[in-house]
């Protein structure tokens, strides 16, 4: 039976394909000669997980689709991984004769861990096709569910694409042949302007979806100075009116990090359905209803009651963001949803050395505003330079 599933999936995938992508759609029939399931990774949240190889050109593994659209979105994916392997072997896009490239790493929002110049550059490649993938099935979609499937993820992955794409850029060690094929993929993003189409409440949960993944990430693999943090609780309990500046968090790695991934499926699920299925957090059903003093209670609450987790402050963060964005804020409520969504490791390092200090809790939302800049931060969190 699963067999007979994976047929009729792969053909359904095959169809779409064809319908939005032709070329495209033969190179990956004659390029992708062997596909492997992975028994143990049935989805749990809707996205497919795979995996290629430049030493088994034309194989894949792959994780059970939950559907045709999720399979020919991932079969392009690996496509492109491929179709760059078959470049590498030919010309080298990046020096690979020193060590700079695999010691520099990057914020990759394909990805839960950090990672070197090669992999960086292997996803933007990748990832320039699902989001052209997405695009034009916002265009072709006949099934309301469907294209607002297809627009949130548009959304989300042309911000985050683009991102990636503008940190590849500005790093010293690709070669001219890597700055040319940069250029040439330069031109394809002219395609990604189009948004006027896609309902503003997709949007903005798509752009809600970017903030989460950032802020999970910076909360996992960033980490304070220790000597930032001793001078900025310093400063907050003696009562300065504002708090020193600080220096640049050190990345260290969360070897142990969870997939970053379960609340993007959630609120595309949430774009794609609106009050329909299941949302595992009463704060984050809180805040997706607009009920946002309900949602700020309950987030406000977890993170006192369990702030060494991640979670909480993420939904913090997000929750008083969307009551910025939402209705009149004052500049208290801008810099402590700011201080939360762009540096929320600064926020969660302080919090727990006032605490362990002086055995007393800070007002988590107070100290967020204290440590805010309302008037120099963009919307979204920059996450290069890390």
């Amino acid at each position: 039976m699963a067999l007979t599933r994976w047929r009729r999936t792969i053909r359904d995938a095959g169809e779409l394909l064809s319908d939005l992508r032709p070329g495209q759609a033969d190179a990956v029939a004659v390029a992708l000669t062997a596909l492997t399931p992975r028994p143990e990774a049935e989805p749990t949240s809707g996205m497919m997980s795979s995996v290629s190889s430049s030493e088994a050109f034309g194989g894949a593994v792959l994780s059970t689709p939950p559907d045709a659209v999720e399979l020919a979105v991932t079969l392009l994916h690996e496509y492109r991984h491929m179709e760059l392997n078959a470049v590498l072997d030919s010309r080298d896009l990046y020096d690979t004769e020193s060590d700079g490239p695999d010691e520099e790493f990057y914020y990759a929002p394909w990805r839960d861990d950090p990672r070197p110049l090669p992999g960086l550059l292997h996803g933007v490649f990748a990832f320039f096709a699902v989001v052209d993938f997405w695009r034009e099935l916002t265009h072709r979609a006949r099934d309301q569910r469907l294209r607002r499937r297809a627009q949130f993820q548009y959304g989300y992955w042309r911000t985050q694409v683009r991102h990636a794409y503008d940190a590849l850029c500005s790093t010293p060690h690709l070669t001219t042949a890597g700055r040319e094929l940069l250029a040439e993929m330069e031109v394809g993003t002219a395609r990604w302007t189009d948004l006027a189409a896609v309902p503003e409440e997709v949007t903005a949960l798509a752009t809600e979806a970017v903030v989460a993944h950032r802020t999970r990430w910076r909360l996992h693999h960033l980490s304070p100075d220790p000597h930032t943090v001793s001078a900025l609780v310093e400063a907050w309990r003696s009562g300065a009116d504002h708090a020193p500046r600080t220096t640049a968090p050190v990345l260290l790695p969360d070897s142990a990090v969870p997939s970053l991934n379960h609340h993007t499926a959630q609120l595309c699920r949430w774009a794609t359905a609106p009050g329909e299925g299941t949302v595992d957090d009463p704060a984050d059903l809180a805040r997706l209803r607009g009920e946002t003093d309900e949602a700020c209670r309950l987030a406000f609450a977890q993170v006192t009651q369990r702030p060494q987790r991640h979670d909480p402050w993420v939904r913090l963060g997000l929750t008083l963001r969307r009551e910025v964005l939402t209705s009149p804020a004052n500049t208290a409520d801008v810099a402590a949803a700011q201080a939360l969504t762009h540096r929320p490791e600064v926020v969660r390092a302080t919090f727990a050395r006032i605490t362990a200090e002086t055995g007393t809790q800070p007002d988590p939302v107070a100290l967020a505003t204290w440590l805010g800049t309302p008037d120099e931060l963009p919307d979204l969190p920059s996450m290069h330079p890390l």
